[in-house]
């Protein structure tokens, strides 16, 4: 099945992990321009097969407007970094679906 690729699942999963802090399994931000959470690959997600690919990584860039049209989110995100104050030109987003871990990886790296 073919899908093309739309951000709103994306969303849905980063919304989802910010009101339900509780999924996360683990949070790291191993580099100071990243966030990567952990959560449990039962964590219902819309077309999880196509968004987290099973034991490889998917990585796109989250079009201007997208990040746009939910600054508060990305901003929230951005802080988990350890940083104040917004200052991103880009966002990567990167996931997976870890089979061994039985985790999805959601990773954001702000540019």
């Amino acid at each position: 099945m073919l899908i093309e690729f739309e951000f709103e699942p994306i969303y849905d999963v980063l919304k989802r992990i910010e009101t339900h802090p509780e999924l996360i399994i683990a949070i790291k931000s191993p580099y100071k321009n990243v966030v990567r959470v952990f959560i449990p690959d039962t964590t219902p997600v819309e077309h999880a097969d196509f968004y987290f690919p099973s034991n490889k990584l998917m990585v796109n860039r989250l079009p201007n407007e997208f990040i746009k049209s939910h600054p508060n989110l990305f901003a929230d995100y951005w802080e988990a970094t350890g940083k104040i104050r917004p200052n991103f030109d880009e966002v990567w987003a990167t996931t997976a679906h870890l089979t061994k871990e039985k985790a999805y990886l959601v990773e954001l790296s702000f540019e």
